[in-house]
């Protein structure tokens, strides 16, 4: 521990006090500031906490839960104005709201009752809606503890509550895991956050290194590009091509057009599988194992693993530096990353993460001055030594941990939006879901807890084993809604269809081959899961505002591009899919880009077979693979992520879809 007045003193308070003017910061600008100036602040608050760590000094609580709920403050936002909007009593065309017109509402010179004011100042009163950011002057009448009451009242926001972080951990199902993704291109970093019961909070920052942006030129020579940039563009190239593709589709005349053009079509599968897999190997590295939910639980004994690691590490050092080493514990979440690390050895970059856990280990001892700087020569005899130490731990697992019922819960930034994580070789064989932050996520939970448990449900005996580890919400399949081929162009998929949505009980309404009305939308909004075969969101029959007034549960979206957030540079990205978020949705499916409707179709078919939802139909469904699943007993994240697999492009097409929400099960 440094001495008081000492340098290491010094650089200890100067940290701790600049984490609490960023705290102060965000804690103002999440109110009424810039989202980007809520991003800035948040990822140097982690880095503070990074570099407090490294240094062996006393750890900051509460910073990962800050970062998760500031990386779409946006969405936070929304959330309070359309709760507002619900609240408010509807008022005739040409007549001024009361909460405008009303005396109390600020003096009459005030900005807010000024006829040239803005015109959401006029008409709402509020500082918050988007990125809107207003003079203090604009904020008497309606910011601060009243901005507070509205958010924590609607369980959105709580990023200034009391209790520490540990206990949002021992609120999540032991199933869960949550990790938080999040990109400072400034400082070209990855922040990630993870969260898991009965574990402490866990924060990385990563940096990135730079590729060069020309091909067979020295990076010395060239102008560089990091690696987000380096992903974000072939992504986009992929994706621009794959539209390419599916537009002269059609012009395929002959056998050998058809040919080269399906090639053509696994290439650029082929490439997204490549890329997917880059992400995780240069973003992720040796710490790929925070995707992974059972990475935790298969550690019977994680303090055991802790101090052989600690004891291998002490046994390489000179006498002076290990009488300090042996004073250090290590961190628990480094430990199992060793492990992690250790399962996978024989797996493709295994030897390169190895390296890094084993580096990173070292640096632990070196920044807290028990050890020398590692040369490779010292870093190669502690990969070994700790190398042979890992194998007795790792032979020594013997249970396998059914991943089928674990979920991963990703809370993602701008940056990271539209990267395909559910569908990384780690990630791939677990059900997954997005959230907009912890505070979202907590809402939710609030509301799962509200209703029947999944335990208390009447499952069959096959599953009634998994039931007591099973945590999610319920909806009634009973009542849905369908909107199939509206544009009356997706002749194949109102064939696949017709005679399952048709073969529904009487509960079941929707319209086939003709566009709804937008009072039968907003009426089918209000059922327990609407469904939408066609083009896009369904954006062009039901306005956001009607989206978000009307609490659709579940909603599934098959149209191209259904579930991508759209960038606003600077700003957060909003979607369809963030409107029935904010709406108090459940769960929403929906496709990140364009996809070819065959191809999805196929997807769909197995999505409704897997979770269960063709039981209540006597109409048939085609299904491509073999489905033993079905109501009760899959959630719908999972039956997205077995039907993943039924895609002819497994990437180009089955990448595509995501999910929204929590985990959700059929009654």
């Amino acid at each position: 521990r440094p001495r008081k007045g000492s340098s290491g003193a010094r650089v200890r308070d100067q940290l701790l006090a600049l984490s609490t003017q960023l705290t102060d910061a965000i804690r103002i600008a999440v109110s009424v500031g810039s989202s980007h100036v809520v991003h800035e602040a948040s990822h140097m608050l982690a880095l503070v906490r990074a570099m407090l760590t490294a240094f062996g000094f006393a750890q900051l609580s509460g910073v990962e839960r800050i970062v998760d709920d500031c990386r779409n403050v946006t969405v936070a936002r929304e959330v309070v104005d359309a709760r507002r909007r619900r609240d408010r009593e509807p008022v005739a065309l040409g007549v001024w709201p009361e909460d405008v017109v009303r005396q109390d509402s600020g003096s009459p010179g005030s900005k807010v009752n000024s006829p040239t004011a803005s015109p959401v100042l006029r008409a709402r009163g509020a500082p918050v809606l988007g990125d809107l950011t207003l003079d203090t002057d604009d904020l008497e009448a309606d910011s601060g503890e009243e901005f507070q009451r509205a958010v924590d009242g609607d369980h959105v926001v709580r990023m200034w509550e009391t209790e520490p972080t540990d206990s949002f951990s021992s609120e999540l199902p032991p199933s869960w895991i949550v990790c938080g993704l999040s990109i400072d291109q400034a400082r070209n970093m990855l922040i990630v956050t993870r969260y898991a019961r009965d574990h402490e909070p866990l924060t990385l920052c990563l940096p990135m290194r730079h590729v060069c942006a020309c091909e067979h030129v020295s990076i010395d020579t060239c102008e560089s590009r990091s690696v987000f940039d380096d992903a974000h563009n072939k992504l986009r190239a992929i994706i621009c091509e794959s539209d390419r593709t599916m537009k002269t589709g059609g012009a395929c005349a002959t056998e050998r057009e058809k040919r080269a053009w399906w090639e053509h079509r696994a290439a650029l599968d082929k490439q997204m599988g490549v890329l997917v897999e880059s992400v995780e190997d240069e973003w992720l590295g040796a710490f790929r194992h925070v995707l992974d939910p059972t990475a935790n639980v298969s550690v019977p004994d994680v303090r055991e693993l802790c101090t052989s690691v600690e004891q291998c590490m002490v046994a390489g050092l000179s006498k002076s530096f290990a009488t300090k080493a042996r004073t250090m514990e290590l961190s628990p979440e480094l430990c199992i990353a060793v492990q992690c690390v250790a399962r996978r050895r024989s797996a493709a970059h295994a030897e390169s993460d190895w390296l890094d856990v084993c580096a990173l280990v070292w640096d632990v001892y070196f920044f807290q001055g028990a050890a020398p700087a590692g040369t490779d020569e010292a870093l190669t005899e502690f990969a070994d030594r700790l190398c042979k130490v890992m194998a007795e731990f790792v032979d020594a697992e013997t249970e396998q941990v059914d991943g089928g019922s674990m979920h991963v819960v990703l809370v993602l930034d701008k940056h990271t939006q539209q990267i395909p994580w559910e569908s990384l070789p780690t990630l791939r064989k677990y059900p997954a879901s997005r959230v907009p932050s912890l505070a979202f996520l907590r809402s939710r939970m609030a509301s799962m807890r509200s209703h029947k448990p999944m335990s208390a449900l009447s499952l069959n005996p096959k599953s009634l084993t998994l039931a007591a580890n099973v945590h999610g919400d319920c909806v009634d399949g009973s009542h849905l809604f369908y909107v199939l081929n509206p544009e009356g162009d997706l002749l194949r998929t109102q064939a696949g269809f017709e005679e399952f949505v048709r073969g529904g009980p009487s509960t079941w309404h929707g319209c086939v081959g003709r566009r709804p009305t937008h009072a039968e939308v907003e009426h089918g909004l209000q059922a327990d899961v609407f469904v939408y075969f066609g083009h896009g969101g369904a954006e062009a029959y039901v306005a956001r505002s009607c989206v978000r007034a009307q609490k659709c549960t579940v909603a599934l979206l098959m149209g191209c591009s259904s579930g991508r957030l759209e960038w606003a540079g600077e700003f957060d990205a909003l979607g369809t899919a963030t409107d029935y978020m904010v709406g108090g949705s459940m769960a929403v499916v929906g496709n990140l880009w364009d996809v070819g409707d065959k191809d999805i179709d196929r997807f769909a078919a197995c999505v409704v077979a897997e979770w269960g939802l063709n039981e209540y139909s006597t109409g048939e469904v085609e299904i491509k693979q073999d489905v033993d699943q079905g109501r009760g007993r899959v959630s719908l994240a999972e039956a997205v992520c077995k039907a993943r697999n039924a895609c002819r492009m497994k990437y180009l097409t089955g990448a595509a879809p995501v999910v929204y929400g929590v985990p959700v099960y059929l009654q």
